[in-house]
């Protein structure tokens, strides 16, 4: 039989219950892996192996952007991870692994005699680059550089938050989310080769060489919306609120993206003052009011993109005069998402005089958004915003029993919990500590779950309330107690001179205390 000790270790040795070596620690600690299985595919790159030494320091997505950057030399992406995690505090035992895909699913012809694939110009994502960007953020200065701006036929991309202005005005978790939601469009950018050409307030406007990669881009945002971690008063009102389709699929959470693509040839000209490429015409003109047609979580497309989609990734259409040029790896990525294209129909675009046929984009996962619009978004019922979690309410009772036992000029520390055989495992020094008097001049030791206050698993809101109004309550008397207590002598004094008084006019005498104690 184990034991976890004080110190969150696995007979008080090691703090692992899967490990080699600890061979007198069997069965306890033993070497039996837990095995899953994953489907690999043509788009998964590597594979990063690490213990604790990494994965207490760094986040899963930091490592595979730290990897990205030098994932042609798995060798070298393992020590940048190794020295990153070194950088934040890593100590003792670091393992990392780095296993390179890439040969994994290219046959022998796809490589050359000495084991290298061949320079292929038809790559997952354009290899031009440009200057190194000087960016602020350290998460997206991690990978790629940004492409060079795209010229000649390209896809040109146009996104807004739906009700924004509203939102920025009511709601006080707007500044979080927008933070997040410029980090989450820049860093698929670099993932699917696009090229940020400018941002007004929270829209953005994209250009791409191919109308798949814009395609793609489009679609991985709309599904990566959904995982956000939104602040939570984002998640409460009601345009940011969790909504499923009959299936139960979740289809709407957090901020709301409308998306509007087109393709075409429009005016390229370097903006003087920014120093970047800007794009001018009719063809931009019409891409922008195609984003103002779409909803909130939908993405609007032209007659030509769905001429390009039909042509290479359904392949039922003739083929495009573009359409050759769109790169394997995203039309296979595409595909791999099931992509519903809804017929809109003709739509008269403010300030052109041409109709568009205009069309909408679904994955499978988000076609339930095919039968929401405004109005259902309104009238949907909206769950009511939970007071405080049941996690909350306990670390509120305990701030205030710290308060307590402050206000009565002891320190607080909660007992150590011992039960059936682990008593005489503990070490002698916390035995000892935990078994003082409670009349400790200083300290005052007790069981935590023995004063706070009962708090169920899963309180309703009613019962919330209830506990929240208590714990103010007794929080308000802890704090003026402990105000009396910090309080100088002469403001005691003070203070209980003004109670005698009752109402009367003070005397000149009290007069120049209150005047002594203001100018100290």
């Amino acid at each position: 039989m184990g034991w976890v000790s004080p110190k969150g270790l696995v007979n008080d040795e090691v703090d692992v219950s899967r490990s080699f070596g600890f061979y007198h620690l069997l069965p306890v600690v033993n070497a039996r892996p837990d095995v899953y299985e994953y489907q690999l595919s043509e788009l998964d790159e590597f594979i990063i192996i690490g213990n604790s030494g990494l994965w207490d320091y760094v986040s899963y997505q930091t490592a595979v952007d730290i990897a990205r950057s030098e994932r042609g030399d798995p060798m070298i992406a393992a020590q940048k991870l190794r020295d990153f995690a070194i950088s934040y505090g890593a100590e003792g035992s670091t393992m990392i692994m780095v296993i390179s895909l890439n040969k994994l699913f290219q046959s022998p012809s796809q490589q050359t005699a000495d084991g290298e694939p061949p320079a292929d110009p038809d790559l997952f994502l354009s290899t031009r680059r440009r200057q190194k960007d000087q960016i602020g953020d350290r998460s997206i200065a991690r990978l790629d550089e940004e492409v060079d701006p795209p010229t000649g036929h390209l896809a040109i991309v146009f996104t807004d938050i739906r009700n924004s202005t509203h939102l920025w005005e009511t709601n006080a978790g707007m500044p979080s989310a927008m933070r997040m939601h410029h980090s989450l469009l820049r860093r698929h950018l670099r993932f699917c080769g696009g090229y940020e050409v400018k941002t007004e307030g929270d829209a953005f406007m994209v250009a791409f060489e191919t109308v798949s990669a814009a395609l793609l881009w489009c679609v991985n945002i709309q599904l990566q919306l959904l995982n956000e971690p939104w602040p939570q008063e984002i998640l409460d009102c009601e345009d940011g609120r969790e909504m499923r389709d009959a299936k139960g699929n979740v289809i709407a959470r957090g901020l709301s993206l409308r998306m509007g693509i087109h393709c075409g040839s429009p005016v390229c000209e370097i903006d003087q003052i920014t120093k970047r490429m800007d794009y001018y015409g009719p063809m931009v003109n019409r891409a922008a009011r195609i984003n103002t047609c779409a909803q909130g979580g939908q993405i609007m497309v032209s007659a030509d993109v769905v001429h390009e989609i039909e042509a290479r990734i359904f392949e039922t259409g003739p083929e495009t005069e573009h359409s050759l040029m769109q790169p394997n790896g995203v039309v296979d990525a595409i595909r791999r998402l099931n992509i519903n294209v809804v017929l809109v129909g003709e739509v008269k675009l403010k300030g052109l005089e041409v109709p568009e046929t205009l069309s909408l984009v679904f994955p499978d996962d988000l076609i339930g958004r095919k039968d929401m619009d405004e109005d259902s978004i309104a009238d949907a019922p909206m769950a009511h915003p939970v007071i405080c979690s049941v996690d909350e309410l306990r670390e509120l009772s305990m701030l205030c029993i710290r308060l307590q036992a402050l206000a009565g000029g002891r320190v607080f520390r909660p007992a150590v919990p011992r039960k059936g055989s682990n008593a005489q495992m503990l070490p002698p020094d916390l035995c000892e500590e935990s078994n003082r008097s409670s009349s400790s001049s200083l300290h005052l030791y007790a069981d935590p779950a023995s004063l706070l206050p009962s708090i169920p698993d899963k309180a309703s809101e009613a019962e919330c309330g209830a506990i929240l109004e208590l714990i103010v309550l007794q929080l308000e008397i802890a704090t003026t107690g402990l105000s009396n207590r910090l309080a100088p002598p002469e403001l005691n004094t003070l203070t209980a001179a003004l109670r005698r008084r009752n109402g009367r006019p003070l005397d000149p005498e009290t007069l120049n205390e209150i005047l002594n104690l203001l100018a100290v």
